[in-house]
């Protein structure tokens, strides 16, 4: 009967081997949503018609990843799909959160 360090020891093994596997998807998804919200801010011109306060357009948008997230981890546990979501959503919003700093400097 393995002990708790054993099982916490096979955890970090199959975590590191996962990593080990997938880490260039991880950063090409990661990359590609960090490239979408970078450019975000420069099509945000285009999305002014539709919505009266830009901060309304982010609060929509955070709205769908947070669903999106939501949905992601219910499924989840029942299918172990959709892992590129993860990196791209990362990637997004440290895209919006850059691209925030540049509007703001």
């Amino acid at each position: 009967m393995p002990t708790k360090s054993i099982k916490a020891k096979n955890y970090v093994k199959k975590k590191i081997n996962f990593l080990l596997k997938n880490l260039d998807f991880i950063f090409e998804y990661f990359f590609i949503g960090f490239i979408i919200g970078n450019i975000f801010g420069s099509f945000l011109v285009f999305f002014r018609p539709w919505f009266i306060w830009d901060g309304l357009l982010m609060i929509c948008l955070i709205l769908i990843l947070e669903s999106g997230n939501y949905l992601f981890f219910k499924i989840s546990k029942k299918q172990k799909k959709f892992h590129s979501y993860l990196s791209i959503r990362t990637g997004l919003l440290i895209g919006f959160f850059i691209d925030a700093y540049k509007v703001g400097s």
